[in-house]
């Protein structure tokens, strides 16, 4: 058995429709009901100087006065908020993060954002999360990056901002369960883990499925932009070698799929863009080559054959991952076509 394979997680996958909703309600049901939990979260919040943030309750996704609605806010005995904690498994940033749950946390006393994610995610994330806090012009001081976890105070306040991921946090909370004997929190620990565990790995976007998902969604959106065609084409693949959709890409026939053995070899890059030797083609094999030569890259099982890798931006969510794949493919066509969208009046006529 896997962490994945919990009572919790084989609930949530196959009775909800959305499960990272699930394992922020656990992770807010554990610290509610056990002071072990909750004193865990404190300590790992602190920053050193001002000691273990005081909270002493939690909510699920209150509605602030800004509109926005973050995962969890934890509050003093006051009813202050302290803590703001946001729970991303692969989904894209809201319009409302983090700069609206960054106002909602007081600047003149210790307070947090905290934003836990998958391991893959962690670096894209915080630099993502830093850039929309500077826009706004909110600025951060030194950066510290420490057993999984990074932190950063803002300037002229109190509040910072940290970024971890589930495993850190939940292992943090489990080691404080287990000294204090509390057996009830270790269960529903295990449980949520695993359900975490589940949800970032069926939903990885450097999985299988996800990555033919994208190539499916790429090739319809250069599509709808006239960049490309593939009425007519299909699925090119061997397995355990290749999977992807042929299409005429600015005049020019090409293949956009998943290279397994290049994947082997360079593991930052499945995707792959290919051009093949064609007689009717906008471009001559030679001409493509030359003007493409600054993108391409040699595959040993793909001799004679044009070879441009394409960029997923790692840690994005699905949408930004989908815009960036499209916006190197359109640039390419451009690189083609200097007159296209090659395929626009065909599909007004349509």
């Amino acid at each position: 058995m896997t962490t994945q394979d919990t009572l919790l997680s084989f609930i949530a996958r196959y009775h909800t429709r959305i499960r990272e909703d699930v394992a922020t309600d656990a992770l807010s049901f554990v610290l509610s009901h056990s002071d072990a939990a909750r004193q865990a979260l404190s300590e790992f919040l602190e920053d050193g100087e001002t000691g273990p943030l005081p909270i002493e309750k939690v909510q699920t996704r209150p509605t602030a006065a800004s509109g926005a609605v973050p995962d969890l806010i934890c509050r003093d005995q006051s009813d202050s908020v302290v803590a703001v904690i946001e729970s991303k498994f692969w989904a894209d940033l809201t319009s409302n993060q983090p700069v609206s749950y960054w106002k909602e946390l007081p600047d003149d006393t210790p307070s947090v954002l905290l934003v836990v994610a998958p391991e893959a995610r962690v670096d894209y994330l915080w630099n993502q999360l830093v850039s929309r806090l500077q826009t706004e012009g909110h600025e951060l001081g030194t950066i510290r990056r420490k057993d999984n976890l990074i932190t950063a105070l803002g300037r002229s306040s109190q509040r910072r901002l940290m970024l971890t991921n589930w495993k850190t946090l939940l292992d943090r909370i489990a080691q404080h369960a287990w000294a204090e004997r509390d057996w009830r929190a270790l269960f529903e620990i295990a449980e949520l883990q695993g359900l975490a565990d589940s949800i970032i790995a069926r939903n990885d976007p450097r999985s299988d499925a996800a990555l033919k998902n994208l190539i499916a969604s790429a090739i319809q959106r250069i599509e709808i932009s006239g960049w490309a065609s593939a009425a007519g084409l299909g699925v090119g693949q061997a397995a355990g070698s290749y999977y992807g959709r042929y299409l005429h890409l600015a005049g020019n026939y090409a293949w956009l799929g998943i290279e397994y053995r290049a994947w082997q070899q360079i593991p930052d890059k499945p995707l792959w863009l290919l051009f093949f030797r064609r007689d009717n083609d906008r471009l001559t094999y030679d001409e493509l080559g030359s003007r493409l030569d600054h993108l391409t890259e040699r595959l040993e099982s793909r001799a004679g054959t044009v070879c441009v890798p394409i960029d997923q931006l790692a840690g994005g969510g699905d949408q930004e991952r989908l815009g960036t794949v499209v916006e190197q493919l359109e640039n390419i066509g451009r690189l083609i076509d200097q007159n296209g969208p090659t395929y626009k009046q065909d599909l007004s006529n349509d």
